[in-house]
């Protein structure tokens, strides 16, 4: 497994949904392709460098009623236990009590196998509407903007994980250039 080192400090700027322009060009047709896979467990967007992938997904959570999390990645979130941190911190902007389990791991430097954080990690997005404001049924979006800037195969093998048996909490958004 990768290095265990948690960040001391996670940048609370990337968990910020990023602002959408007043002089955006409605993308309504877009928007609606969006709505229409909310019920699948991922959305995968891919286009090239400047083709809007941000601002499309930034203006759709925006006139959606639906809770969403934000996060930005970069090159510094490689490794598995950055990811992780990154991923509970901003599981609990829309679940101020989410994934406790996770972050005691994270915390206490308690790295488990793959599948048992993958495990681990399952159970506490499956108890996300016990310990939230999450209404019961209810499913909040996680956007994970910027995934080609991430290089580790840990964090696809997780993606994947999570994927396999998707939580009903969560839908995810993959946000990439090809």
């Amino acid at each position: 497994m990768p290095s265990t080192i948690v960040p001391a400090f996670l940048i609370r700027t990337k968990l910020n949904r990023p602002r959408v322009p007043g002089d955006v060009v409605q993308r309504a047709q877009l928007r609606a392709r969006l709505d229409a896979g909310i019920d699948r467990p991922v959305t995968i967007l891919s286009a090239p460098a400047g083709f809007g992938k941000t601002t499309l997904l930034a203006e759709w959570l925006t006139a959606s009623a639906r809770p969403s999390a934000w996060l930005s990645l970069d090159g510094r979130d490689g490794n598995l236990a950055t990811f992780l941190s990154y991923f509970v911190a901003a599981v609990r902007t829309v679940c101020p009590n989410g994934c406790a389990n996770t972050l005691a791991l994270l915390q206490h430097s308690l790295f488990l196998s793959l599948p048992e954080l993958i495990d681990c990690v399952l159970a506490d997005l499956d108890d996300l509407s016990d310990v939230s404001s999450l209404p019961a049924g209810q499913r909040f979006v996680l956007v994970l903007d910027d995934l080609h800037e991430v290089r580790e195969r840990a964090i696809y093998e997780f993606l994947a994980g999570l994927l396999a048996f998707p939580p009903d909490t969560m839908h995810l958004v993959l946000s990439m250039r090809p």
